[in-house]
């Protein structure tokens, strides 16, 4: 179950994850059609590497400034090389314009880099996100094995920070609500509204 990383030919499957919110008199509809265009554009148009993206509406994000509303975005990328692809890809061609729309939209963001750990992928599609740390005194062999139960069937999936880097929990199950988790695990629990998701399943 526990497999380190889902790879797709070249690398394994990592995701950056950007927290951000519409600046001040900045139309809530209007960033949210800014931000689904970006996602399409990176859809058709895909840098190399680029996998998928999704985008949800949560109305507490403890990490992003004083923990109130905000946006999660997860772009999928096969392997660190293309994570730094995407820096470029998202930013250039097709993808420019909805991009700039988007950004010059933005206030304050917060970013991360998680990487997949077990489950299934297409658990980011839904808005349930359990985050949590590690247990003290547990080690993370032992940890994979608590959680197993909760990514058992159905599209939940685990993603670990990797590098520490980024300001949320080391710890995001996604697709499945906390109850899932052991009883000593501590989580903050959200359920998001979507904005995008690609179609289909992963892969």
């Amino acid at each position: 179950m526990f497999c380190g990383g889902l790879s797709l030919g070249w690398g394994p499957v990592l995701a950056y994850v950007f927290w951000h919110c519409p600046a001040a008199g900045v139309d809530a509809d209007q960033y949210e059609r800014a931000l689904a265009e970006f996602h399409r554009a990176l859809a058709e148009a895909p840098p190399d590497g680029f996998a998928r993206s999704f985008c949800h509406h949560f109305e507490r994000l403890p990490w992003l400034g004083e923990g109130g509303p905000g946006y999660e975005d997860w772009y999928l990328a096969e392997g660190w090389t293309a994570v730094g692809m995407l820096e470029t890809g998202a930013v250039s061609g097709s993808r420019r314009g909805p991009h700039d729309r988007a950004a010059f939209a933005s206030a304050k963001g917060a970013g991360a880099v998680y990487g997949f750990a077990a489950g299934s992928v297409d658990g980011l599609a839904s808005g349930s996100r359990a985050w949590f740390g590690r247990p003290e005194e547990t080690a993370y062999h032992e940890l994979d094995g608590l959680l197993t139960p909760a990514l058992a069937g159905g599209d939940a999936g685990l993603w670990r920070r990797r590098l520490v880097l980024g300001p949320a929990p080391e710890h995001c199950l996604a697709g499945a609500p906390a109850a899932e988790l052991p009883a000593d695990v501590d989580a903050f629990e959200a359920g998001g509204r979507l904005i995008f998701s690609p179609s289909g399943p992963f892969g």
